[in-house]
């Protein structure tokens, strides 16, 4: 499916729509920012593009400069903005964050850089009133997504991998592999910045990327449609079981902005097997990020636990992303909170273009 079918048919824009293009500067993004600004005009599309700069690296100061000629070169309006310096406050509590991730395994400093990036732009989509939030996962990124919630024990959940579109989050590129997207950027003039610290093997998913997959794919060529394949099929899975669930929890109005409500009653009358899949239905029907991590779910039925004991009362567990789960003895609630623990950081805004 092409740029202009993915948001002509599958999205149904509008005229006007407003979409926030996350933009690291790298093939992939630049891939896709171009493509929009090509098929922009045609379908009525505003684009402003978006960049993050983690400063987790040295180097992470000339890939911001490198995203924002690229965007002025392709004619996109950028807002860049970095987390505080080192030696801030701000940025001291964030380094502390992500030490602290570090020692979780798998959940360190990359997913700590998720999360803040992902938190950007949804406040900025905020600001600007952009309708959609598109990156530039493609089908390789769905492959390595799947083997690595493989090795690491997934459920449905997890094997659906990458999905198409969360809330107004879309990926338009999934369904492409890289060389597609390198091969779009060949006679551009268009030259992507490099991240050094894509190469280092000891982050998981650039271990599966540059040895487990190629590795797989010298004995079968087809492995990557097979596991994109296998993730399609997770996601019809799990949408049948949305569908159930759907009927039984009943969810009134559900709303991005405030959240989602359903009778307590029909909540715990769930199989146990069934909450992780109840909370992951409900996170999707207003966009929240999900799934939530084992701890959280953990202290929710402990709560939930004391709370029966108790005979009633309420309860609350943040669950992550700036959302929280709460209860009483008739509605069960996933409703937004605000964080008290900001990065500060600064903000750059324009055209994209030196000067």
């Amino acid at each position: 499916m092409t740029l202009k079918e993915f948001f002509r048919s599958t999205l149904g824009s509008r005229c006007g729509d407003l979409v926030l293009v996350a933009f690291s500067g790298g093939p992939d993004s630049t891939a896709l920012l171009a493509g929009l600004a090509g098929v922009a005009p045609g379908l009525s599309l505003q684009l402003h593009a978006a960049h993050l700069d983690h400063g987790l690296d040295p180097d992470s100061g000339r890939r911001a400069l490198g995203a924002r000629r690229l965007a002025g070169a392709i004619g996109v309006p950028l807002t860049l903005e970095r987390l505080s310096s080192r030696g801030d406050r701000g940025d001291e509590r964030a380094a502390d964050d992500c030490a602290a991730h570090e020692r979780c395994g798998r959940d360190g400093p990359e997913a700590w850089a998720r999360r803040r990036r992902y938190a950007f732009l949804e406040r900025l989509a905020d600001e600007l009133g952009a309708r959609f939030i598109a990156t530039a996962h493609h089908a390789d990124d769905q492959a390595e997504t799947v083997l690595l919630r493989l090795l690491f024990g997934s459920g449905i959940e997890g094997l659906a991998a990458i999905r198409p579109r969360r809330g107004r989050l879309v990926r338009p590129l999934l369904g492409l592999r890289r060389s597609q997207l390198l091969a779009s950027l060949a006679g551009s003039h268009l030259e992507p910045v490099t991240d050094p610290t894509n190469a280092e093997l000891v982050t998981p998913r650039n271990h599966v990327r540059h040895r487990l997959l190629p590795s797989l794919a010298s004995g079968d060529p087809r492995i990557v449609d097979r596991l994109c394949r296998l993730a399609a099929a997770a996601r019809r899975a799990g949408g049948r079981i949305d569908r159930l669930l759907g009927a039984h929890l009943n969810p009134g109005s559900p709303d991005p902005m405030r959240g989602v409500a359903i009778d307590r009653a029909a909540f715990d009358a769930l199989p146990a097997v069934l909450l992780p899949h109840a909370l992951a239905f409900l996170h999707r029907l207003v966009g929240a990020p999900y799934p939530a991590a084992a701890s959280a779910r953990g202290e929710l039925e402990r709560q939930i636990g004391e709370q029966k004991r108790r005979g009633g009362g309420r309860i609350g567990c943040d669950c992550g992303g700036g959302w929280r789960w709460e209860s009483d003895s008739a509605w069960f609630r996933l409703v937004r909170c605000k964080s008290s623990a900001v990065d500060f950081t600064y903000t750059w805004r324009g055209t994209g273009r030196d000067g």
